[in-house]
């Protein structure tokens, strides 16, 4: 069985930032107290103004940084240009909003290269970087039980390392070969407006590509943290789900399943219900409201959701509409090359 080790020098780290400075700075500024430094890391600009070029080369002399503008409105237009600029043999993807821990590059290193297969993708974990916030920790929360939702097996160690095999790929903080660009021809769907990643890790699952979740490899992500960002992303999350049905992509889940036998599938239930169940109190005891309230926010989420999901069905803002615009962006640029 062919097995790639990766080295520190050999690492991309791709970054898409849109009109968020601050952000981006602390994010930067993690990365700089890396215990491994990267061969690079490639900032994807996607916003007009520009703000982030400015930034980038502020960071010059502390980081081997490449900034790069994508014209085309869209995260996953952004994330495509990443993947197609950079150099490195191993593609870390971190969000703006960010931080990683100061052994973040390292373990992601160690699960590629400790787990023994031809070619994996390793996701790993986000914790609340506003901790206390009622409406951080409840979008945290409800992130953590996608996540279980998709879990494949109970954790194991693997030399010392706890792992964990998910149908779910989060890209504020994953990573991927990038033969898997090259060579397979993976790209995130421009049709979405959010969940590409979450798509891409259906394509994932759907090649048959292991994900692995190394629970040592940890950012601090900022979650929405007032009552206009938590109904605000709830409701993009609606138009999402409607946009993601109208694909019609076959869910990690459902290809998992169509492999199981029936009584595999009961016991995977179990264990993904088992998990859901646990994080489920932990949410309750974390999350700072009694049960009426904690009802009540959880009700605004589901409204919200709802109404993300009626507006696209009504007005269609992304299916029809990106899939056209990303047809005509590739005819009338057959041969044009990254910047």
């Amino acid at each position: 069985m062919r097995t790639v080790s990766y080295h520190p020098q050999e690492c991309s780290i791709l970054i898409v930032t849109r009109n968020r400075q601050r952000l981006l700075r602390n994010c930067l500024e993690a990365l700089t107290r890396q215990s491994r430094i990267p061969g690079e890391v490639v900032v994807i600009e996607n916003h007009r103004k520009k703000t982030a070029k400015r930034l980038c080369q502020e960071f010059q002399e502390r980081l081997p940084i490449r900034y790069l503008y994508e014209k085309k409105q869209g995260r996953s237009y952004a994330r495509n240009k990443a993947l197609e600029v950079a150099h490195g043999e191993l593609l870390l993807f971190l969000d703006d909003d960010c931080i990683p821990q100061p052994d973040w590059v390292e373990e992601m290193l160690n699960a590629h290269n400790r787990i023994r297969r031809p070619i994996i993708a390793v996701v790993g974990i986000s914790r609340n970087l506003n901790s206390g916030n009622v409406w951080s920790e409840f979008v945290h929360h409800g992130t953590l039980r996608l996540f279980y939702q998709n879990t494949q097996n109970k954790p194991h160690h693997h030399r010392g390392k706890q792992y964990l095999k998910v149908g779910y790929f989060d890209s504020r903080n994953a990573s991927i070969p990038r033969r898997l660009v090259t060579e397979d021809g993976l790209r995130f769907n421009t049709s979405l407006l959010k969940m590409e990643d979450i798509q891409f890790g259906h394509e994932l699952v759907r090649r048959g590509i292991p994900i692995i979740c190394n629970t040592r490899s940890i950012v601090f992500h900022s979650y929405p943290s007032s009552l206009k960002e938590f109904l605000k992303f709830y409701f993009e999350s609606g138009m999402s789900v409607a946009m993601y049905k109208g694909l019609g992509t076959t869910k990690s889940k459902e290809i998992i399943s169509a492999m199981l036998s029936e009584e595999e599938k009961e016991k995977l239930l179990f264990l993904q219900k088992e998990l859901m169940w646990q994080a489920e109190n932990r949410a309750r005891r974390e999350i700072a409201l009694n049960s009426t309230t904690f009802a009540l926010v959880w009700m605004l989420s589901k409204l919200a959701n709802l109404l993300g999901q009626t507006r696209e069905r009504l007005f269609p803002y992304g299916t029809e509409k990106m899939k056209t615009c990303h047809t005509n962006n590739r005819k009338s640029e057959p041969g044009k090359q990254p910047e």
